[in-house]
């Protein structure tokens, strides 16, 4: 598409006045969301659950070698099925968030990962623990696809491309609190179980302050 596609013609600005202008508007975007309470609470309820999700994604197979004793190809191919799996998972999730809304979807998927991530830390059995990861894979990607485009939906007119810059930054700006807790907690308790299900932790109080946002342009 980069070699494809030209710039428009016309006058651009240099360097220095696009940043100028980057940042100006990218300042008056923050000053404005708390106009756009809704807005702000969907950025602050990512911030969790895109932590949650991250966490699990990453150290779900650090607990399947340690916690069920996969060895390295067999959490290779654990890795290589769960993608898969997200992948499914995001194509079918979007014939349904086509129905029911975007929110909703995103809602139904982290109730989804909550309730499965809490019996991954419990399962004894292996073979069960993987079945269940393959299921809550189906949700990774509409919880992820569904989210980006209520963003698109709520998101005023003409700033589109600004609050997705705001959206990419909660998904960023704490991305070291989830590994983190999962540390903290691990240690404490000398549980990697305890410490995986505080990501159903972050996705819990995500969906909870997501219920308080309306899907509509902001």
């Amino acid at each position: 598409m980069l070699l494809a596609f030209r710039d428009p013609p016309g006058p651009r600005p240099g360097w220095g006045a696009a940043a100028r202008d980057g940042l100006r508007e990218i300042g008056g975007v923050i000053r404005g969301l708390p106009a756009r309470p809704d807005m702000l609470r969907f950025l602050v309820a990512r911030l969790f659950y895109t932590d949650g999700l991250n966490t699990l994604f990453a150290f779900g197979a650090i607990f399947a070698a340690t916690v069920h004793g996969l060895d390295f190809q067999g959490v290779l191919l654990f890795g290589i099925a769960m993608n898969v799996s997200a992948g499914i998972g995001a194509a079918l999730g979007g014939l349904v968030e086509d129905r029911v809304g975007s929110r909703r979807m995103v809602l139904v998927s982290l109730a989804a990962l909550v309730v499965i991530g809490v019996a991954l830390v419990v399962v004894r059995s292996t073979a069960v623990f993987l079945g269940l990861a393959l299921v809550l894979g189906l949700f990774f990607g509409p919880a992820q696809a569904a989210s980006r485009t209520l963003m698109a939906r709520i998101a005023p007119e003409g700033e589109v491309a600004a609050h997705f810059g705001l959206f990419a930054l909660s998904g960023r700006i704490t991305g070291f609190m989830g590994p983190a807790v999962l540390a903290a907690v691990t240690q404490a308790s000398g549980s990697q179980r305890a410490g995986i299900a505080t990501t159903a932790a972050f996705m819990a109080v995500g969906a909870a302050i997501l219920l308080t946002v309306r899907e509509r342009r902001g």
